[in-house]
């Protein structure tokens, strides 16, 4: 349940103001994923510890968005 625009996200996305670049989770790596390195600023993608490195999108939202 992740999408790059969190616009398009309704109707799951309740709190309009979440988005990956507030999540907890965006800029991290999971302690499994030693190949993954989170990037130096906040860019337009960034690892995200829920997909095992994978860049998503700052913009972007998934159902286990959590504030950071």
């Amino acid at each position: 349940k992740y999408v790059h625009n969190a616009e398009k996200a309704d109707p799951m996305r309740t709190d309009k103001k979440a988005v990956c670049s507030n999540c907890a989770k965006f800029n991290k790596c999971s302690a499994a994923d030693t190949a993954c390195k989170p990037v130096a600023k906040k860019g337009a993608w960034a690892p995200c510890e829920i997909f095992n490195g994978k860049k998503v999108s700052k913009n972007g939202w998934c159902l286990s968005w959590s504030k950071a």
